[in-house]
């Protein structure tokens, strides 16, 4: 019996984290669309942290939390963070998705974004507008 028990307590340790995650997720997404970028940025990551430990660290969920800390980071300047972030965000979604997944094109064009701004070097107002209108 004790075997079977603690099988179920597992599955619900592993289904409350997974949930919390997309808790995580979804509030931080609401910081973001309104430029809270510091409260966004937290949240996100706590949620991937959830996500890798329940999905995996090449899950498409693992990915898009990834692409949106990325966007994030790109708001509030700190270009090295985002680059990473959007790096792994894209290798992810071209292995699981596929090069020619809409996914894939949105994290491609925050790359371009993010490596134009920083050649340009607009001031965080402008990179706001221009990195916005690709949050989800």
């Amino acid at each position: 019996m004790k075997a079977f028990f603690g099988k179920q307590d597992k599955e619900f340790e592993h289904n409350s984290k997974e949930a919390s995650s997309y808790m995580l997720y979804s509030l931080a997404s609401n910081y973001a669309q309104n430029e809270k970028w510091d409260h966004a940025i937290r949240l996100y990551n706590n949620a991937l942290v959830l996500q890798r430990d329940t999905l995996g660290k090449n899950h498409p969920v693992v990915a898009r939390t990834l692409n949106d800390i990325g966007v994030a980071l790109t708001a509030i300047g700190e270009s090295y963070g985002a680059m990473t972030a959007l790096e792994e965000a894209l290798w992810i979604r071209q292995q699981t998705l596929g090069n020619g997944h809409e996914d894939v094109a949105e994290t491609t064009n925050n790359l371009w974004v993010l490596l134009h701004n920083t050649h340009v070097g607009l001031g965080e107002e402008e990179t706001r507008k221009i990195v916005k209108p690709t949050l989800q």
